[in-house]
């Protein structure tokens, strides 16, 4: 209703906030008004499992939308994950620089290594890393819209001899590599498949070596519930899409060979990244109506936003960086 128009309120994300602290007395007034529909769209969601067949198509219909409508909200480095703000004063582009390094950090990459990104955006990852460490990388993605815009910027950047990427579904992907980096990527995994890659993740790395993950998570006790059903996110944004839990994920860490080493939670960080990106939105009215979105599609992502950003300011979900080293 609100993507149709129907209502408005200046404090989109605080009246969520509301909506999800009451969130059990709603279910339970709610609850024999839904019919079937929650069924139907739950059944739906499954035939977008991320299949090696589907995930490409999910993963196209939300990234390829155009780079140009992302390059509207984003900083200029094109990061589309949780920035990490170290102080009271730092901006968004100097907060994703800051995210960017602290991971690479976390797991002491230096000039000798070789280094598999899955999911590798826009990359801005592999262009500063390298940069900084001297490293070689290789980095995965299932958008066309996504390789064109890294392969030129890591022309522009000279750094086409170190950095490669390729448009490859993970499951595919052949060599040994000293590290692995993946963020945000792990949503658009699945539950039947969050085996399968981290036995490939275990199998890319070599013994010793180390890997960062950055990911979104939700609470454990919500989790059998959540996986069986479709909310609002994975029908209108991110089709496909699956949040695991923490405790799920490290499960499946120990049956894959990767030994935990640390985890840090930084929703709240997460939820000053959406905010910005909100804010950045706002202010490109004309050039939004200039590629052709709709009044709808923009307050959808408006809404989006907001729904992101309440749930992480009200801990529904939240975000970890995992460091896991092989052996």
């Amino acid at each position: 209703s609100y993507t149709e128009g129907y209502w408005e309120t200046p404090k989109l994300a605080e009246f969520l906030c509301f909506l999800i602290k009451n969130k059990k007395y709603f279910d339970r007034r709610l609850r024999y008004f839904r019919g079937i529909r929650p069924w139907i769209e739950a059944l739906m969601h499954r035939r977008r499992k991320n299949t090696v067949q589907n995930s490409p198509k999910n993963i196209q219909d939300h990234y390829d939308l155009s780079n140009d409508f992302f390059s509207l909200f984003l900083d200029p480095s094109m990061t589309y994950s949780s920035a990490v703000f170290e102080n009271p004063g730092d901006g968004l582009e100097e907060a994703q620089r800051n995210k960017i390094r602290r991971l690479a950090q976390s797991i002491d990459i230096t000039a000798e290594d070789h280094v598999l990104e899955i999911g590798c955006g826009w990359g801005a990852f592999a262009i500063q890393t390298v940069r900084e460490t001297g490293c070689r990388w290789t980095g995965l993605t299932l958008s066309v819209e996504q390789k064109k815009w890294a392969e030129e910027k890591i022309a522009e950047a000279g750094l086409s001899d170190r950095i490669e990427i390729k448009l490859l579904d993970y499951r595919h992907v052949e060599g040994v590599y000293d590290k692995v980096i993946s963020v945000e990527m792990i949503e658009a995994v699945g539950h039947e498949f969050l085996d399968e890659f981290f036995q490939v993740c275990s199998r890319s790395l070599r013994l010793g070596g180390k890997m960062a993950l950055q990911g979104i998570v939700i609470p454990h006790e919500r989790y059998d519930q959540y996986r069986r059903s479709c909310d609002w996110l994975q029908k209108h944004i991110f089709p496909g899409g699956h949040l695991p839990s923490l405790e799920v994920l490290q499960h499946k860490f120990n049956s894959s060979k990767l030994r935990l080493v640390s985890v840090d939670r930084i929703g709240a960080h997460y939820a000053r990244t959406l905010a910005l990106w909100h804010e950045a939105l706002n202010q490109k009215t004309e050039e939004l109506h200039a590629l052709g979105c709709t009044p709808a599609f923009i307050r959808k992502w408006r809404y989006y936003f907001s729904y992101c950003e309440a749930g992480f300011i009200s801990k529904f979900i939240d975000v970890v960086q995992v460091v896991l080293t092989k052996g």
